[in-house]
């Protein structure tokens, strides 16, 4: 098997090696050539570049991501060693000082795909509440409806700073009907993050909060004035009949 090694990573240039394999990536051809190889050789390009330069590959990713051509040939890379890069992101976003960089971390783990979100599932177990707050931005940013599944047990954590990365990655996501889920979080939230999830479904206007909510509006005990009137405007926007019944 062939193994692209350590090399020369002096700056932000790339082994001779590896730099063949990101100009060959980038030509259309071959790439055409290589994806009908791709379904029967992933466990073999997990391995296709050792850890040091799976790191460097991220690392580069980071500084050039301002370069439009250099970004899509290194994501052509990383997404053929998606579970292998995916471990490093969070590795390497447990460890980052540097917030710029930090933030730039799941922008590249939403281009791993399937390698990310097995990599962010299996963390929120964690113990470490940082790690579960990382694995909670990284789901809300691939934008996975399966995500939804997968985030609700944590507003069941201990940690306040955790809740609230679940939260920011169920509002920031754009996975549909994500509203239904922001209500039956509501109960678990302080006041001031209860107002914030009905901001949010105020533009929404999705219509499958309507019977969540109206049941939040109605249980004990009852939300205060200020909550109840969000609540009003965030039903009045949408438009659909059983809204104006619940109102009425």
């Amino acid at each position: 098997a062939y193994e692209i090694t350590y090399g020369d990573w002096s700056s932000d240039v790339c082994s001779s090696d590896l730099m063949l394999w990101v100009i060959w990536l980038s030509w259309p051809e071959a790439m055409v050539s290589w994806s009908s190889a791709v379904s029967c050789c992933t466990a073999a390009l997990d391995n296709l570049l050792v850890p040091a330069a799976v790191q460097k590959v991220i690392e580069i990713a980071i500084s050039k991501h301002r370069d439009p051509a250099m970004s899509r040939t290194i994501s052509a890379l990383l997404r053929l060693i998606e579970n292998q890069a995916a471990e490093f992101v969070f590795q390497m976003l447990e460890n980052e000082r540097v917030a710029a960089n930090r933030s730039k971390l799941p922008l590249i783990s939403r281009q791993l795909g399937a390698g990310s979100f097995e990599a962010a599932t299996k963390r929120l177990t964690d113990e470490r509440w940082y790690v579960v707050r990382n694995a909670c931005y990284v789901l809300g940013a691939l934008g996975d409806p399966d995500a939804i599944a997968h985030l609700m047990p944590i507003f069941q954590h201990g940690d306040a700073r955790v809740k609230e990365a679940a939260l920011a990655a169920l509002m920031k996501s754009q996975i549909p009907h994500r509203g239904k889920a922001l209500v039956s979080v509501l109960p678990h939230l302080p006041q001031h993050l209860q107002e914030s999830v009905i901001t949010e479904l105020i533009v929404q206007r999705d219509a499958s909060i309507i019977e969540p909510l109206a049941e939040f509006l109605g249980d004990p005990p009852a939300p205060k004035l200020s909550m109840m009137e969000k609540s009003a405007q965030a039903l009045a926007a949408i438009p659909d009949d059983r809204a104006a019944a619940v109102l009425a």
